[in-house]
């Protein structure tokens, strides 16, 4: 777990990649400083760490600035299984997320290491969910592996999530 992250959202222009790679040069991973670059067709984003994205956020002007969160915190999941067991490790941390109603501000899916971004305030919570998870998993290892062969949490986990989560449509919750 890492605090004193920020998240920059830019829109995707020609010249912003060099500004990117300038930036990524001046960025010190041996003395443990973090960059994360997540490129799209409309927007680029760039997490580092907070002192180093507030200065990199000055080269912009402000309509090229589509967003901005800092006081953010990035937990590193080690995962020891290989792709075929995506779907539903991300299931299960989601689901265990959101029922301990942590907000995500972002999540790295890049096997074997993912990556959750919160805030700094939610950071010790969404430890401890994750911890958590991790003795519910030990604890029933062989029944839950059974289960989760759909692809799909307990059905409780899911009635609570929906529960938790007024966007969702549900006619289980509408009757």
């Amino acid at each position: 777990m890492r605090a004193g992250i920020a998240y920059l959202t830019v829109e995707n222009a020609p010249d912003i990649m060099k500004k990117v790679a300038e930036f990524a040069s001046t960025i010190r991973s041996t003395k443990g400083e973090n960059f994360r670059v997540i490129v799209g067709s409309d927007s680029v984003r760039v997490i580092a760490g907070q002192e180093a994205l507030d200065n990199f956020r000055q080269s912009f002007r402000p309509r090229e600035i589509i967003n901005y969160s800092s006081e953010l915190a990035e937990i590193c999941l080690l995962l020891p299984y290989g792709t075929d067991k995506l779907g539903e490790i991300a299931t299960a941390v989601t689901s265990q997320l959101t029922l301990n109603m942590i907000r995500l501000v972002g999540i790295l899916v890049c096997p074997p290491e993912d990556i959750i971004i919160v805030s700094e305030t939610d950071a010790s919570r969404t430890f401890e969910a994750l911890q958590q998870l991790l003795r519910e998993d030990g604890h029933s290892r062989s029944r839950k592996v059974r289960r989760m062969k759909s692809g799909l949490p307990k059905p409780e986990k899911l009635l609570e999530i929906l529960r938790l989560d007024g966007s969702i449509m549900s006619p289980i919750l509408a009757a």
